[in-house]
């Protein structure tokens, strides 16, 4: 199973050494689940971190 989902923000104190500058962020999120028997077996979670720090940093 596959879950795409989005974080958006606007940081009002330093994020990640990114200064607050009143700038928003939109990143994307991945999942991967696996599932065996019914049951949940694997956990994968990506999030795309360097691209919101470049729309904080632009």
């Amino acid at each position: 199973m596959i879950v795409r989902g989005e974080a958006t923000g606007t940081p009002m104190a330093e994020f990640w050494r990114a200064a607050p500058t009143g700038r928003s962020f939109r990143t994307m999120a991945i999942d991967l689940f696996t599932v065996r028997d019914g049951k949940l077996a694997t956990v994968y979670h990506i999030e795309n971190w360097s691209t919101a720090l470049e729309q904080l940093r632009a």
